[in-house]
């Protein structure tokens, strides 16, 4: 008896001893486990390069929007003019068989002045029918005050609906004596609320855009033409 009771405790040893090696090296649900880490990690990174893509999208569209403010901003500007304006008057002209009118005109010429988008677009320069354009004296470029309203407007419409407004700021370069003379800059920035990178504590991604636009005339002065204003020098850093 007691030695078959020596050999039974030595096979449950030496029992014990396998089932715990066993344990040790049994690779069964290694794989499984694996495979969930890498799909968690996939979906991490899958979800924050989805962030940062619609970031990036939100930036693109804020460009958009400073861009077409600024252009409109620059659009409100105007030119006044002075026309020479040769006056004329209608005249009545008879022959052997019959009277009618005809245009004549006045010996000397006459300025008319105002925004260019009148007095020629418009033709106010013409008082009546007869009244002859001769040309331009003198152009000179007129901010007119709805600039900054206009560029605002613009950029409120055009505004990315994922970005949160931070600050917007319009500049109307309207002193000749300025190096960016003539032009509109638009600054504007806001804040992309993050989903998935709020993980990694990136709660939300900051995007600021300016844009800045020029405004082209050809000048005029005594009647010479001068070309075309130099370009503003840029604003924006």
């Amino acid at each position: 008896m007691d030695t078959f009771n020596v050999k039974g405790s030595l096979h449950e040893k030496r029992r014990d001893f396998y089932r715990r090696n066993s344990l040790l090296t049994d690779q069964r649900g290694v794989i499984l486990l694996a495979t969930c880490l890498f799909i968690t990690l996939f979906l991490l990174l899958a979800g924050a390069a989805l962030d940062f893509g619609r970031a990036w999208a939100a930036r693109e569209q804020l460009r958009t929007a400073v861009d077409a403010a600024s252009l409109a901003g620059a659009g409100q500007t105007d030119r006044r003019v002075t026309a020479a304006v040769q006056p004329g008057y209608i005249q009545t002209v008879c022959d052997e068989n019959s009277c009618y009118e005809t245009c004549a005109l006045r010996p000397y010429l006459e300025d008319r002045s105002g925004y260019e988008s009148d007095i020629i677009g418009k033709q106010k320069w013409k008082e009546n029918k007869c009244d002859k354009l001769i040309g331009l004296r003198e152009r000179t470029l007129v901010f007119t005050g709805a600039e900054q309203s206009a560029a605002r407007d613009m950029l409120e419409e055009n505004w990315p609906s994922m970005l949160e407004p931070t600050t917007t700021s319009v500049t109307a370069y309207s002193n000749p004596d300025s190096p960016h003379y003539p032009s509109v800059v638009v600054t504007a920035g806001g804040k992309f609320k993050t989903d998935i990178l709020g993980a990694f504590g990136i709660k939300e991604i900051s995007i600021k855009r300016a844009s800045q636009s020029g405004v082209f005339y050809e000048e005029i002065r005594d009647g010479w033409n001068y070309g075309r204003n130099k370009a503003p020098k840029p604003a924006i850093n």
